[in-house]
């Protein structure tokens, strides 16, 4: 009887530690994307700001 119980408390601690991972996983790729978007921003103005100091050949 002891066994059956220990089991299945392993087998509810992995579960759980699986949606925790999962959880992370997910909120580390947001924080990602996020800070991308961020950066490509800046990047973009940044460039965009020289590019137009620069006369046009024409």
């Amino acid at each position: 009887m002891k066994t059956n119980a220990k089991l299945a408390s392993i087998k509810f601690q992995n579960g759980a530690t699986m949606v925790e991972y999962i959880i992370m996983a997910s909120l580390i790729a947001v924080i990602c994307i996020v800070v991308v978007g961020v950066l490509g921003n800046k990047t973009n103005a940044l460039f965009g700001g020289s590019a137009a100091s620069y006369p046009t050949g024409g």
